[in-house]
């Protein structure tokens, strides 16, 4: 049988179906490959982003509503911080202590030997103002060594 015998007409009606069904999966496959898998990629990849920027859009929500709460924190903290400054010194008073001490063991008739180091005490403290507020400290107590005798004051 010659290849220009060929016709789709002398095929019985089984194979016809057959070849209409090969030829139109065939256009079908062309089509999904030239035009609808494009498509389909580019909708898989816009829906990842979507996914991704729904997700940094709830973290910066999170993020937004403890701002409020840390905003309220900070606030507290400095003053905190303000009534802290006025209670204590702005300096180390460690100096003008160390003159005192000497002035009372003068007028005492008495002689500093030396200054000893005992321990630390850890203290808490509580505030009784507008804000109630408790904090801890660390005090160092020193011992002083005295020489000499004093006299009664009459």
């Amino acid at each position: 049988m010659a290849l220009s015998d060929f016709r789709i007409q002398n095929l019985s009606r089984k194979t016809q179906i057959i070849v209409f069904s090969v030829l139109v999966l065939a256009l079908a496959g062309l089509f999904y490959m030239s035009y609808l898998k494009h498509s389909i990629e580019t909708r898989n990849a816009l829906r990842v982003e979507v996914r991704q920027l729904e997700a940094r859009v709830a973290q910066a929500q999170a993020i937004e509503s403890r701002l409020d709460r840390f905003k309220k924190e900070v606030a507290e903290i400095e003053q905190r911080l303000e009534m802290m400054k006025s209670i204590l010194p702005s300096q180390k008073e460690t100096p003008q202590v160390l003159r005192s001490v000497q002035e009372m063991a003068v007028s005492n008739n008495l002689k500093i030997l030396k200054f000893t180091r005992n321990r630390l005490y850890r203290r808490t403290f509580t505030s009784t103002g507008r804000l109630r507020s408790r904090w801890k400290a660390t005090t160092t107590v020193w011992a002083v060594s005295l020489k000499g005798s004093a006299s009664p004051h009459a």
